[in-house]
């Protein structure tokens, strides 16, 4: 082979692989900005909802994509990545270092401590020993259990989580259709959240020296159904934003907190307990059983003076979520 012709091999590759980076910079570009919109307009359209769940990454590939950008010397594909990945990256700071205390909450005394436990446990076949374990050592008030099946609940009275929470509201159902709720004191005005494919339960729980606290153990369907799917986001937040009082919402919301449902109850005035204490993005669940956390779909908001203490994330044998509890104060009687 000629001099000429290694010449124009190379001039061959080179414009190949700048067609694809090309490609490459423009879909990042393309898809990272449609996920700023979508995360501001809190769009409950299925296609931008999934892209709005991956905001955090494209904000990183847009970051890589402007310093190799910048490496080749494409400055404005640097320029625009940048920007980009700097809009995303100003979107999720708050996520880690905790917004300052909100003036109304700096104002609420020292309430009544209130610990709610909430797990999804996998179609029913998480280990619930371990659950009640849990219940025990952190003298849990209230657990909330996603995807409960008739078989799970079963197992939860062998394992003692009846005696432990006396009181309960229950509705196992095939695969992840179920939910289940236990309380250390009584359930009054149980009832559900409707308009929803499975079991989003709803009960006042009578806290001992404070006034009734509403608990909502919440389970929308997946982002994946173009109809059902804002459906139910609608359904529940029209439920939440209804409630009076103390309000504790727990559970797989199906969504990160840059999607549907979580932007639009945060403009009602819920509070997500894991952005106001800096926890990050909190990834609790993965693809795969085994695999690496990817998203961060299990939440607890509040409202109604209700303050958050602590929050903890555990990992849970059988189940591809963490659990999560959280150690609030609710508003003492009187």
């Amino acid at each position: 082979m000629s001099k000429t012709d290694v010449m124009h091999k190379g001039q061959v590759i080179g414009r190949v692989w700048n067609q694809r980076w090309r490609l490459v910079a423009g879909g990042t570009l393309t898809l990272g900005m449609v996920a700023l919109v979508g995360r501001q307009l809190a769009l409950a359209v299925v296609p931008v909802a999934l892209v709005v769940a991956l905001l955090p990454y494209w904000a990183l590939g847009a970051l890589v994509g402007a310093v190799m950008a910048a490496l080749r010397r494409h400055l404005r594909w640097a320029s625009a990545l940048f920007l980009l990945s700097a809009v995303l990256i100003a979107t999720q700071v708050p996520l880690f270092v905790g917004p300052p205390p909100a003036p109304a909450l700096a104002r609420v005394p020292p309430g009544v401590p209130l610990n709610v436990l909430s797990v999804n446990i996998k179609l029913g076949q998480a280990d619930l020993s371990q659950v009640a374990q849990m219940v025990q050592q952190q003298q849990v008030d209230v657990l909330v259990v996603v995807e409960l099946t008739d078989s799970a609940r079963q197992r939860a009275a062998q394992v003692g989580i009846d005696r432990l929470l006396p009181y309960h509201h229950l509705r196992p159902a095939q695969a992840s259709l179920g939910l289940g709720m236990w309380s250390r004191w009584p359930l009054q005005q149980v009832g559900r959240v409707h308009q929803m494919s499975s079991a989003n339960l709803v009960a006042q729980v009578g806290v001992p020296g404070a006034g009734p606290v509403s608990v909502v153990g919440v389970h929308p369907t997946i982002p994946l159904y173009p109809r059902e799917w804002p459906r139910q986001v609608q359904a529940l937040r029209t439920h939440l934003a209804g409630l009076a009082g103390p309000v504790v919402a727990v559970g797989d919301f199906n969504a990160t907190l840059d999607m549907p449902p979580l932007r639009g109850l945060q403009r009602d005035g819920y509070l997500d307990v894991g952005s106001y204490l800096g926890e990050g993005w909190g990834w609790s669940w993965a693809p795969l059983t085994r695999g690496p956390r990817l998203f961060s779909l299990d939440h607890a908001l509040i409202r109604g003076g209700v303050q958050p203490v602590a929050l903890q994330r555990f990992g849970l044998s059988g189940s591809d979520h963490r659990g999560l509890l959280v150690r609030l104060q609710v508003p003492a009687a009187g």
